[in-house]
């Protein structure tokens, strides 16, 4: 099991990573957001849903439209602390969030 390192404060509404980044709302519900605020080379975007412990839940491909990737969390996700994994090309990126 690998570690993982976090950046920024955790907020009731958005976290911040690096300025690239902005998660939100969080807590959240059935649905969060990443607001992209840089470029690009790649037009889709794959997020891993990881559970506290790492293991994989759940994995998208996404289109960025306008800055924004929304994403539907699963219907059977419980109340809980997760993470989500933003995998690029050159890097990748994890964001802690609450589902409420």
């Amino acid at each position: 099991m690998g570690a993982y390192e976090f950046q920024g404060l955790t907020s009731l509404y958005e976290i911040k990573y690096n300025e690239e980044f902005l998660l939100f709302p969080n807590p959240a519900y059935n649905r969060i957001n990443i607001k992209v605020n840089r470029s690009f080379e790649e037009r889709s975007i794959m997020l891993e849903l990881l559970d506290e412990s790492g293991r994989v839940m759940s994995t998208y491909l996404k289109t960025i439209n306008a800055g924004l990737l929304e994403t539907d969390l699963p219907g059977n996700l419980s109340p809980g602390i997760y993470l989500f994994r933003i995998k690029l090309k050159s890097e990748n990126q994890t964001f802690k969030f609450v589902k409420n």
